[in-house]
């Protein structure tokens, strides 16, 4: 029974959890509709939150996506 349990506790990514290649293959469908940042600061607080996005060399080629808009 314990080993059963052990197998249904197993950590998974949440939801709404993207991988950085996965964002950044489909921009335009996370980022339409809505404003995104202008600031930098303020634009990698927001992809760290809405996205739950820690690599900083993804982060930063959206950052460089953004700034071409």
């Amino acid at each position: 029974m314990e080993d059963s349990m052990d197998m249904d506790m197993s950590p998974l990514r949440p939801q709404n959890y993207l991988f950085g290649c996965e964002l950044k293959a489909d921009k335009d469908y996370h980022f339409k509709g809505g404003s995104l940042p202008k600031v930098e600061a303020k634009f990698i607080n927001y992809v760290k939150n809405c996205f739950r996005m820690t690599d900083q060399e993804a982060i930063q080629d959206l950052w460089q996506w953004r700034k071409s808009l």
